[in-house]
């Protein structure tokens, strides 16, 4: 991590006037003391400045505008008043596409919609105002192992093999654990190291049980996957539990701990201040706001039953008519008050299990997945999902205030993304694993050296560029192809705009379609795969597309899905309107047909 300086333990600063950003100190000698800070504090929330997906969308074309009729698409950010400003200048820029010893840190939220970062102060003050927002950053298949399968990759899911969140980690021991970002940073003389969530199924098998029927093929918690220098990986993380790998031995979460994410983050602390020898890449990926993630005491209760916070019920909320959608979603019944349920239950959505799914009444406990820390209600469950995101916020502000204690920000590139959205009632939805832009269209921040401060990109990027992006800043190379092999693009080029100015915009960045795909293509499963394909900046008719083809869609018969998701058309995609563009659609199906069955190189060629 470089040479380490002396740290000063930082006073919460007073949320209200953020721009002073005053101090006060106490001294601490080790990066792993941080924490001891940070957790004695409560902290107040950044209530303004908050960006959401709709912002975002709405941002982008004016921002881009001003920006090239000002000529500022090289961009500078402002200089602060403490070390934990970053200034965006061209010289820093400049500096940083030569530097090979950067840190990389990867953060990966579970099941984190545009929307709920709102709630995320420290994500609002670091990544927001402190770095770059992608507004347009997609997940090709919006489920957890898959993306999470894509981003270790760089590939899509039809190359790395992993389509579906089972069998999960079995599929990659033998698929792509022997070239992964972390065996390709180790490569380049980084120290690696995971904490948190590695693949749905991982770690299945208990202490002593290797070797019999009660494991797979021997996945048990001593496997370490090539290329991890450190490694504190969640048991089987699709499920609720407190069991990790460290170090390939099994260890238990102390009862004491407030949440697991806050264990494994003392572990990470405590890691970074061992050894300052070379650069580091983390791979940090917590288990919130997924549901049943555990809630800190410090906002247990705050949210959750005191109707604090009005779930979103705009655009394509508890829609009215789908009878244009694919039959996955024409079936839907609404979702309804407790009042409806009772005067006429028919009417209204119910589980598999039979139970309503009523909006409101958050305070009704057990719910779909049993135990006491899941809701029936819609309202409840996003309720929940605010207290785990400023749990896992909290965490994320140690992470960051550890290495600018250590004098280390103007040596590090964070990364911030999820695996997937998460619809919370659109299109009478509560779920993922859709092609819809709640499920799909994910947060990704930048923050670091020559990054922009407060700045909004239009490029069309994905989770399969991280690798290429971690290499490139490795390498010291912010916009070439570093490996061929990989599907993804290098996207330096967009967040450091001195070495690359026109991929600062939409219009110009190189990619104009990502895949979405949800496959295998079976029509065993009941019409629910697809595959298709969103476009990034707008035709000459001021179109922009997202498109979805299901071989099995409706009454098993082939259906498609066609929107115009451009700001003045249909973001919130509640009109289909494939039936009255066919030319769009033959279109749109050619092209996510070249992309299904794209590797390496091809995925470029075909994504112009």
């Amino acid at each position: 991590m470089g040479t380490k300086k002396s740290t000063e333990c930082s006073a919460v600063p007073n949320k209200s006037s953020l721009a002073s950003r005053h101090r006060e100190s106490e001294r601490v000698k080790t990066v792993g003391d941080i924490h001891n800070c940070w957790t004695a504090r409560d902290r107040q929330d950044v209530p303004d400045h908050r960006f959401s997906r709709k912002t975002a969308r709405r941002l982008v074309p004016p921002l881009l505008a001003v920006a090239a009729a000002l000529g500022m698409l090289y961009g500078c950010g402002g200089i602060g008043d403490t070390a934990r400003d970053v200034v965006g200048s061209a010289a820093d820029a400049a500096s940083a596409q030569t530097a090979a010893d950067k840190n990389v840190v990867v953060m990966i939220l579970d099941d984190a919609n545009f929307d709920i970062m709102e709630h995320m102060p420290h994500v609002q003050e670091e990544f927001v105002r402190g770095g770059q927002t992608y507004a347009n950053n997609y997940i090709p298949h919006s489920i957890c192992c898959p993306s999470r399968a894509a981003i270790l990759t760089g590939k899509y899911n039809h190359n790395n093999g992993i389509e579906d969140n089972n069998p999960g980690f079995e599929i990659s021991k033998g698929a792509f654990d022997d070239k992964t970002i972390a065996t390709e940073m180790e490569e380049r003389g980084y120290r690696t190291a995971l904490f948190g969530k590695y693949l749905n199924n991982y770690g299945v098998c208990a202490p002593g049980d290797v070797g019999t029927s009660a494991c797979r093929d021997g996945d048990d918690k001593g496997y370490i996957p090539p290329g991890w220098d450190r490694w504190v990986a969640k048991e089987n993380p699709d499920s609720i539990t407190d069991e990790f790998s460290d170090q390939g031995s099994y260890a238990k979460v102390p009862e004491k701990a407030s949440s697991d994410t806050k264990w494994f983050t003392d572990k990470m602390l405590n890691w970074m201040d061992a050894d300052a020898s070379a650069p580091e890449f983390v791979y940090y990926a917590p288990y919130q706001p997924h549901e049943a993630s555990a809630v800190s005491p410090r906002f247990d209760g705050t949210f959750y039953g005191n109707s604090k916070d009005d779930m979103p019920r705009d655009g394509s909320f508890n829609e009215l008519d789908v009878g244009d959608k694919p039959g996955i979603v024409a079936q839907k019944k609404r979702f309804c008050t407790i009042r409806r349920i009772e005067d006429k239950p028919s009417a209204c959505q119910r589980t598999e299990g039979g139970e309503y799914v009523p909006i409101d009444d958050p305070g009704v406990e057990g719910g779909r997945h049993g135990g006491n820390d899941t809701t029936t209600s819609l309202e409840g469950q996003y309720e929940r999902y605010i207290e785990r995101a400023k749990t896992v916020d909290a965490q994320i502000d140690r992470v960051i205030e550890a290495y600018r204690a250590n004098g280390e920000m103007q040596n590090t590139y964070f990364f911030l993304v999820s695996d997937n959205g998460y619809l919370f009632g659109e299109h009478r939805l509560d779920k993922k694993r859709v092609m819809y832009e709640e499920a799909s269209n994910t947060p990704l921040y930048v923050k670091g050296p020559g990054v922009p401060q407060g700045s909004t990109s239009g490029a069309l990027v994905a989770n399969i560029d991280i690798i290429q992006t971690a290499l490139g800043i490795a390498d010291g190379n912010p916009t070439g192809t570093l490996d061929p092999t990989l599907d993804g693009r290098n996207i330096g080029g967009t967040f450091l705009p001195a070495a690359d100015p026109a991929h600062q915009n939409a219009e110009e960045f190189p990619r104009r379609y990502i895949l979405l795909e949800r496959g295998p293509i079976d029509a065993s499963v009941g019409g629910t795969e697809y595959y298709g394909v969103v476009s990034g900046a707008s035709d000459a008719a001021g179109h922009r597309w997202s498109y979805a083809h299901y071989p099995e869609g409706k009454g098993g018969e082939p259906f498609d899905e066609l929107y115009d998701i451009a700001p003045n058309a249909d973001p919130d995609q509640k009109d289909n309107i494939a039936p009255v563009h066919p030319e769009a659609v033959g279109a749109l199906e050619r092209r996510a047909e070249a992309l299904l069955t794209c590797s390496g190189d091809s995925c470029r060629e075909n994504d112009r």
